[in-house]
């Protein structure tokens, strides 16, 4: 049982702003809780909303944070860890209780979830430049780094720009690397299946996205298979997607479906529908990503992650997650998921 909570607000800046066509990311903004039970054994979670995804607000996070704080052996009693309105709240109080719960047991979270996970997952690298040189080049980096994916934001530019940055990566990694494209809903129906068609000939692996809604009109019309992310975001939107099969791929963020057993849940159910998953963050620090990487090395299918996001943020006072190697991310050592706080802040949370 939790004896005492504590919690630290932060706001990570991007090292460059992440440009979406659904729009712009500067700051990332959350909380990382520790939890202490009797013993002494602490748990490290983190809390970070993104309402544009649908999760809470966070200032109605920051209002159950405070609860938690006041009474945490009393809100661990009554908490429900598939909490629908509070998502990110769910993922990351529930983190800090299986990283507890895995650090007094003496094994890694991922052993706690599956009796054999792997020791590593693979990842795409997001590409981040926009001129299409600029973007064939930071491809060819990553597929010489040994990563076997690489995503493509896509809307922002007119149709032929885009086709063509595509174009231009597909043959500057050529056919082995995988090719994600995300248009974060910024197409209408027509245009969207416009898109697909013209994009069949480079033979990306899927389009995230490419409508805000209404994704299962275009799965099966072209070559292309469509990928579910925004429409999938909450864990009730991914079940009636996945359960209506209206997609080939869908996108599961560990702080908008309410945590690792809400994944888990959805993965084995998208698993069982013949649709396709990717384990992505929310652009959270090393501690949700922890959380993230632990989940998707315990899944039955080994999938693809878009973990690898870790460097997008300057520096927190964190270690343990080291930086993907051979297009791939180690578990971080355990016991728990591994992630730290550095010494001085942890302690500093308690007096």
């Amino acid at each position: 049982m939790i004896a005492q909570a504590a919690a630290i607000p932060y706001a990570a800046r991007f090292r460059r702003e992440i440009a979406t066509a659904g729009g712009t990311f500067q700051v990332r903004r959350g909380w990382w809780l520790l939890v202490r039970d009797a013993a002494g054994i602490v748990g490290l979670g983190e809390i970070a909303p993104l309402p544009s995804f649908g999760t809470e607000t966070h200032e109605e996070a920051g209002r159950r944070i405070e609860r938690l704080l006041e009474e945490p052996a009393a809100e661990e009693r009554r908490f429900d860890l598939d909490a629908g309105r509070a998502p990110a709240f769910a993922a990351g109080f529930s983190l800090a209780l299986a990283d507890r719960s895995a650090k007094a047991a003496g094994v890694r979270l991922a052993e706690s979830l599956t009796p054999r996970p792997r020791g590593s997952v693979p990842c795409h690298r997001l590409l981040r430049e926009t001129d299409r040189d600029a973007l064939a080049a930071e491809a060819a980096a990553a597929a010489g780094e040994g990563y076997r994916a690489v995503k493509i934001k896509i809307g922002l530019h007119p149709l032929p720009v885009d086709l063509g940055r595509v174009a231009a990566v597909r043959e500057a990694v050529g056919p082995r690397v995988r090719i994600r494209l995300d248009a974060n809903g910024a197409d209408d129906p027509a245009t969207a299946l416009d898109l697909l068609r013209r994009l069949e000939p480079l033979r990306p692996e899927y389009v995230e996205q490419p409508v805000a809604r209404g994704i299962a009109s275009l799965r099966g019309r072209t070559g292309v298979a469509v990928a579910a992310d925004e429409e999938a975001a909450t864990r009730a939107k991914a079940y009636d997607l996945i359960r209506a099969r209206a997609a080939d791929v869908v996108i599961l963020r560990l702080s908008c479906v309410g945590g690792i057993a809400a994944l888990a849940d959805l993965a084995r159910m998208a698993g069982d529908n013949g649709i396709g998953v990717v384990p992505a963050s929310s652009f959270e620090t090393p501690v949700g990503l922890a959380g993230a990487l632990h989940a998707a090395a315990s899944l039955p299918v080994a999938a693809t992650c878009g973990l690898a996001t870790a460097d997008l943020l300057e520096p927190t006072p964190l270690r343990g997650l080291g930086p993907p190697a051979g297009g791939r991310i180690a578990l971080p050592r355990g016991p728990g998921h591994g992630v730290v706080l550095e010494q001085e802040v942890e302690e500093g949370r308690w007096r």
